[in-house]
């Protein structure tokens, strides 16, 4: 049986899977309150600033009703006053959105979260500036079968621009574009869908980086200038029905705390009642659990051949 002070170790064990927006701080084994709140968000330009308020029983239960909707929201930048109030979005599971707020490259923002009986939580977070995709190369394509699907093995290679001459840290992310087909009576090729799925990358030796949280790409750092690095991947398809379509790229210039966080996620675990979710060791949320992060991202995209 769990007692009072056993839950209060395993508090953030939802903060990466459930949601897009979260991440960071506070040593594993720290002690943190029962009835704390956990505080959630990952901030990043061109899109509406989103916090995710709950507390240990929402998390485990994963029922709206158990999650907060009636915590004040606000966000700050510079000066004293909110840059905006969240509001609270139902059927969402604990979600408050800014209506119009979004957060920009080079600020450092302060969320603020009271709630009747918790208090006051807070978390900081820096929006970093991106690191411009610069050119993608591919190579070495191999098609082999298996199982009547076709798959592809190729190099990648990417270069980007670090946002300066220090220590980066950055979340890579590659989508398999895949397009659904059919076969007219004329014999024209009609495509009718257009999906993207996640590619893994394989855990192999020599590779300087990291898994991310639930197989969501890459996790690295470059102290370099300019950055370069080749990956050898595969993808399959099932070429009865697609073709084989273009590489989606996304690289995320993130914060250490966003880094450590995913990395985190990423190794350890806990199970409480047969629910296994992940374990953070990290978490940046004053008078509470969960995390205040950011990033910005640059895209592009290129065809295998």
């Amino acid at each position: 049986m769990l007692t009072k002070s056993h839950i209060s170790v395993i508090v953030l064990f939802l903060l990466g899977g459930v949601f897009s927006r979260c991440e960071e701080p506070v040593e594993l084994g720290v002690v943190i309150q029962n009835d704390a709140l956990i505080v959630n968000s990952v901030l990043y330009p061109e899109a509406l600033a989103e916090v995710r308020v709950g507390t240990i029983r929402s998390y485990a239960t994963n029922d709206e009703a158990d999650f907060v909707d009636d915590a004040v929201v606000e966000i700050y930048g510079i000066g004293d006053d909110p840059e905006a109030v969240l509001i609270y979005q139902p059927g969402t599971n604990g979600i408050y959105r800014a209506e119009e707020f979004s957060p920009r490259s080079g600020m450092t923002y302060e969320v603020k979260v009271y709630a009747d009986e918790y208090g006051i939580s807070s978390g900081q977070s820096y929006v970093p500036f991106p690191s411009q995709i610069t050119n993608l190369e591919s190579g070495n394509l191999v098609i082999t079968e298996a199982g009547g699907d076709h798959i592809y093995s190729f190099d990648l290679q990417i270069e980007y621009e670090d946002a300066s001459d220090e220590l980066n840290f950055y979340h890579l992310r590659l989508f398999q574009g895949r397009d659904q087909f059919i076969v007219s009576a004329d014999g024209d090729t009609i495509i009718f869908d257009s999906t993207k799925e996640l590619i893994e990358f394989p855990p192999a030796p020599g590779y300087e980086y990291q898994m991310a949280g639930n197989n969501d790409g890459i996790l690295f750092a470059d102290g370099a200038i300019s950055g370069r690095h080749v990956f050898s991947l595969a993808s399959r398809i099932d070429p009865e029905k697609e073709l084989f379509g273009e590489i989606y790229t996304e690289l995320r210039t993130v914060t250490q705390e966003y880094y450590k966080y995913q990395n985190s996620v990423a190794n350890s675990s806990v199970n409480i009642g047969g629910f296994t979710q992940p374990g953070s060791g990290y978490g940046n949320v004053k008078n509470g659990a969960g995390s205040v992060t950011g990033y910005s991202g640059s895209l592009d995209t290129i065809v295998i051949n």
